[in-house]
Order: C-alpha cells, then structure tokens, then sequence
C-alpha cells in the first residue's frame, strides 16, 4: 500500500483553537486527525 506524507504547519494560536474545539466537542483522537487534515487542506485566508 502506496503511503502519502503530508507536512502541516499551525500557528500556535491555530494549535490552541483546534484544541479548544476538540475538548469542547469530546472528540476521539481519530475524528480530530481527520478534522485536522481537512483544516490544513483549505485554501488559505478562508
């Protein structure tokens, strides 16, 4: 199975609002990856 390597950089300010959003919402570590990859996966300044 062919494996994809993605590089993804927050700021620390970035970092603290997903982590709060993540708490608020109880979220298993799985849901948040996913929640991650597709928040890093926008298009910028959105």
């Amino acid at each position: 199975m062919e494996t994809q390597r993605i590089c993804i950089e927050f700021s620390a300010r970035e970092l603290e609002e997903i982590q709060q959003a993540a708490e608020a919402h109880q979220m298993s570590l799985e849901i948040f990856v996913k929640e991650l990859i597709m928040f890093a996966m926008r298009p910028p300044n959105q």
